[in-house]
Formats: C-alpha cells, sequence, structure tokens
C-alpha cells in the first residue's frame, strides 16, 4: 500500500504503483525518476498542454462525466525522441543531461513546461539544442487535476 498523511491511497503490487498510480499523488512518489505530470485544459476531445496538443482516449471523450482541468502523466522511461514536432510531441531546448549509464535522461523546455525524456548512451542531445520529446501513446495516464485521480 502507498500512504500519504495515514491514508491509503493504492494498494497493489509496485508494478501497479509504477505503471498506473491511482492519483497525482503516486504518480509524484514512485519511481527513481519524477514522473512528467503537465497540466492541461480538455475541449472537442484533445488536451491542450499549453501550445502542445494530445488526443484524449475515446473513454474520456464520450464519457458519463466531462472533465475540463486534466493532467497527463507518463514516465520519462516511455518519452522517446521524435524527429519533428507536431500533435502529440513535446518541442523545446534541452535545459539539462543526467548520465545514467545506458541512457541519459534529458529535461526539456517545452514552451515554459519541463519535460523529462530518455535517450541511449551516445546520442545524448547538446545543452541548448532543440528537441522532440513523443510519449508512448499506450503510456499515458490522465488524470483529473481537481481531484487528483487516474480517469484515463
Amino acid at each position: 500500500a502507498v500512504m500519504e498523511l495515514g491514508k491509503i491511497r493504492q494498494i497493489g503490487t509496485p508494478a501497479d504503483f509504477f505503471h498506473r498510480p491511482a492519483n497525482l499523488f503516486v504518480a509524484s512518489f514512485i519511481g527513481s525518476t519524477p514522473m512528467n505530470l503537465i497540466p492541461g485544459d480538455a475541449s472537442d476531445g484533445v488536451l491542450n498542454c499549453g501550445k502542445f496538443q494530445f488526443d484524449l482516449p475515446a473513454a474520456l471523450k464520450k464519457g458519463p462525466k466531462v472533465f475540463r482541468n486534466i493532467t497527463l502523466g507518463v514516465r520519462p522511461e516511455y518519452v522517446q525522441v521524435a524527429k519533428a514536432a507536431g500533435k502529440g510531441i513535446f518541442s523545446g531546448r534541452v535545459k539539462i543531461t543526467e548520465n545514467l549509464g545506458t541512457h541519459y535522461l534529458v529535461l526539456i523546455d517545452a514552451d515554459g513546461l519541463e519535460v523529462r525524456g530518455t535517450v541511449p548512451d551516445g546520442s545524448e542531445p547538446k545543452i541548448g539544442g532543440l528537441i522532440h520529446f513523443k510519449p508512448e501513446s499506450d503510456r499515458i495516464r490522465f488524470y483529473d487535476s481537481d481531484s487528483g485521480e487516474l480517469i484515463g
């Protein structure tokens, strides 16, 4: 179980906590690198995170409850380099690179949003360089920003 201030926030296995955190607390607490938690505003089936757009899952487009304030969550391990900018991709300048052995953790400034991704050792970008990060769509989690609970 994961607890916060004496309250059980999620019950499950370590793999459950890592791959499908039940809420923003568990998402921010579990993992050797912090999960990317990017706030956004939803409308017409699209989540707008600043100038970046992501399609919402079908269940959130037509579900019984309409969510407007949604936080996109994705682990840096599931964010890879993309060839170009586009929908579902964060683009920004490299702020920090951290050697983790077989790969590098890269932090970019994506128009004021900090986004972390990984690159293989030997292909790390230069500080200040432009890079495009694409989260693996099946690894993205969506949270109700108001309650903090997982919604998709």
